[in-house]
């Protein structure tokens, strides 16, 4: 599941592990994998870099009483470079997942995911990013029942 920014604590607590992953409390933090695939498709190049931290360790500002069943968080950083223009473009994006899978086939899924343009159906056609739901179960509710 995508990491939205009206998910404040888990947006919040995501970016925070990250950040922190660069910093002198390496040590502290979760277990992690990364790994890259470069592919030249459509005429352009592109560049997908995973990172994986996985939640086997308790993190202190996750909020992991909300999201029992996260496993892993996710870091895409994707680069793409039109070939005939030469225009470059990059992107960030985090996931939570409740699967505990390899950066790789992680890495994979996502764009599996973003390939099939499922996630325009969520987020355009089912408004999931302007969903205000925040009341305890209905957030769920309403995306089950979509």
């Amino acid at each position: 599941m995508a990491v939205k920014e009206n998910q404040k604590g888990l947006d919040e607590a995501t970016e925070e592990l990250f950040r922190r992953s660069w910093t002198r409390e390496k040590n502290k933090s979760p277990q992690s994998e990364h790994t890259e695939k470069k592919e030249n498709v459509h005429g352009r190049d592109e560049s997908r870099c995973c990172r994986v931290f996985y939640l086997e360790k308790e993190v202190s500002f996750f909020p992991k009483e909300d999201w029992p069943e996260a496993h892993a968080l996710i870091r895409i950083r994707s680069e793409r470079k039109i070939r005939s223009t030469a225009v470059t473009s990059t992107q960030t994006r985090y996931y939570i997942s409740s699967t505990k899978k390899s950066a790789k086939e992680l890495n994979e899924k996502v764009r599996d995911y973003v390939e099939n343009k499922l996630y325009g159906s969520l987020d355009v056609t089912m408004n999931e990013d302007g969903d205000k739901k925040w009341a305890e179960e209905s957030a769920k509710n309403c995306s089950l029942f979509r």
